[in-house]
């Protein structure tokens, strides 16, 4: 009868946990509740906790009842308390330390992100686990402040794993790209991901000894990036400016190879002119990225760059790689589109020269690259050869560009 008794008791236990685990996260649990409305056992002594421990196990269902009302109302200081309950042998007494620490950790990450979010100016030093590092990165100012609120409600657990650096902060975000990844494959068509979140993934993502799996960086972070949130949020409104900067610290950190084109082309989409001339020189530094790389990275020297920048260009103007053929003229024709033919339309762009009298006869201007690429054929080999010719008499006569 009694085994009876506990089992029921641990059902009702269930339901008023639930409760209380609820109010913790409603919008008016701010704090832990008051003592008032604890009743007579709201005034509990901290140095009971033990006592209060041993008790949610107790045979008698008014004890663990009343031992559980005590613990929520003595809050955070019996939180390290609970964390061991947490674990005990007794199923009774792990449930309801679950129920009770999940209770009263909400409740005080809300009463502190409130505090945190009121504190408008910063003249208080309130703060929250990653403020430290992302203040240190975008300053300390309203914008800052409010967007930062906002990572915190969306990704709590993440910016505290991240405030403690090192192997916390990779599995933990190791973990969160797993089950993001999840997440999109699932919902493929319906997956958004809140501004918060990619906020978060973006500042902890991007910072120094974070080291993120090449293929998840490449995939994840440009779905999160192409979604309908960041790129409206991104382009105008009070997140703007942050956002832009947290994406500029990730596309010139991310380096893989299968991510680059994307991160030049975000570079180019939300005008980050420093970042984009970091990642393009980079990319010109190095004669083994692809073709197709390359080519947009000379682009975006071109619509970012000044006349400082010529003798980068003109390095590529012996560049026979090809970025592909194309077909051209009436009757159409096949032509090879090689990176010189960029380079040298980027390098008489620079130069303040007219692309017509280099024997560029169809170009078009292109919004985010500069050009349209495709319309930087020579129609003609020897075309190119003539263009090449003038470009060089052209700089004998201007050698300081």
């Amino acid at each position: 009868m009694g085994a009876l008794v506990r089992t029921m008791g641990l059902s009702l236990a269930v339901s008023f946990l639930h409760i209380a685990t609820a109010y913790a996260g409603s919008d008016l649990a701010n704090a832990a509740p008051s003592a008032t409305e604890l009743g007579p056992h709201a005034a509990t002594s901290p140095d009971a906790i033990p006592r209060l421990i041993n008790e949610l196990g107790d045979s008698s269902f008014a004890v663990r009842e009343r031992a559980t009302r005590e613990l929520l109302e003595i809050g955070m200081a019996a939180r390290d308390a609970l964390a061991d309950a947490a674990k005990a042998p007794d199923p009774e007494v792990r449930m309801r330390a679950r129920s009770v620490l999940t209770a009263v950790s909400s409740a005080d990450f809300r009463a502190r992100l409130e505090a945190f979010s009121s504190d408008y100016d910063g003249h208080q030093n309130r703060s929250l686990p990653g403020w430290e590092q992302f203040s240190a990165q975008f300053g300390n100012g309203r914008a800052a402040r409010q967007t930062f609120v906002e990572m915190q409600r969306a990704e709590p657990e993440l910016l505290e794993a991240f405030a403690k650096g090192g192997k916390a902060a990779n599995e933990a975000i190791a973990a969160r790209c797993q089950s993001l990844s999840q997440h999109a494959m699932q919902n493929q068509r319906e997956a958004q991901v809140p501004i918060g979140t990619i906020a978060t993934m973006l500042l902890v993502g991007s910072s120094e000894g974070i080291v993120i799996d090449e293929q998840i960086g490449a995939q994840l972070f440009t779905w999160m990036l192409y979604q309908q949130a960041f790129q409206k949020n991104a382009t105008s409104g009070p997140w703007s400016p942050m956002l832009k900067q947290l994406l500029g610290r990730w596309v010139v950190k991310d380096v893989s190879a299968t991510a680059t084109v994307n991160n030049l082309m975000f570079a180019a989409s939300y005008e980050l002119k420093p970042e984009a001339l970091q990642l393009a020189q980079r990319v010109l530094s190095n004669e083994n990225n692809h073709s197709t790389v390359r080519q947009y990275a000379i682009l975006l020297i071109g619509r970012f760059g000044g006349r400082e920048h010529l003798p980068l260009v003109e390095k590529l103007l012996h560049e026979t790689t090809s970025c592909g053929m194309f077909q051209v003229g009436t009757p159409p024709q096949q032509v090879d589109l090689q990176i010189r033919d960029i380079a040298l339309a980027v390098a008489v762009h620079l130069s303040g020269q007219n692309l017509r009298d280099y024997n560029y006869q169809s170009v078009q201007p292109n919004p985010t690259t500069l050009f349209q690429v495709t319309t930087l054929v020579f129609p003609d080999p020897a075309k190119r050869d003539e263009a090449l010719d003038k470009w060089a008499h052209w700089r004998a006569a201007h050698p300081e560009g």
